[in-house]
């Protein structure tokens, strides 16, 4: 049982954590949008515009949708474990440090493979082969580099010293 003493010291977020766990909530919201903006237009591309047609069915009828909902899908969950995570920073959560450090590194390997796939997937016989070219690149940046950047900057933000004393006040007042 927690004392009002031991509460108003873990009430006393620091500077850091309240920055990361902003960046995550914005990553979240980001992830939201993202993931509602493609699965609306997952929906408006395989023909369902009308609202009596959005049968699961109707939507497993075209193959080229089942990859996008799974990109959506997962994006939404990773959406989810962004504004997880956000919350866990601020209350103190030990679980939380790895969690948000490996979630940007996977992210690098999905920028790495996602590079590759556009590099791999323009013709050279193409008379827009360099225009695809830079424009993959350019869409896998700021699709997936901007939000990276972000997750490594709030992920190295809960290993700074003040972070870690936090972490650990709230371990010894708070014990799992």
């Amino acid at each position: 049982m927690s004392t009002p003493a031991d509460t108003a010291a873990i009430a006393d977020v620091p500077a850091v954590l309240r920055i990361s766990s902003g960046i995550w909530l914005v990553l979240g919201s980001l992830g939201t949008l993202w993931t509602l903006t493609g699965l609306l237009m997952v929906l408006a591309f395989s023909g369902m515009v009308a609202p009596q047609t959005y049968l699961p069915e109707s939507i497993g009828s075209d193959a080229k949708t089942a990859p996008a909902l799974v990109l959506y899908l997962t994006l939404a969950s990773a959406a989810g474990a962004y504004f997880t995570c956000a919350r866990a920073v601020r209350r103190g959560k030990p679980f939380v440090r790895p969690v948000i450090t490996v979630i940007p590194l996977v992210g690098l390997i999905v920028v790495v493979l996602a590079t590759v796939a556009a590099f791999s997937n323009v013709s050279a016989r193409s008379p827009t082969a360099a225009a695809g070219l830079l424009a993959a690149i350019f869409l896998t940046v700021f699709s997936q580099g901007l939000p990276l950047a972000g997750g490594l900057v709030a992920a190295a933000l809960v290993w700074l010293p003040s972070a870690r004393r936090y972490f650990r006040r709230v371990a010894e007042v708070l014990p799992a």
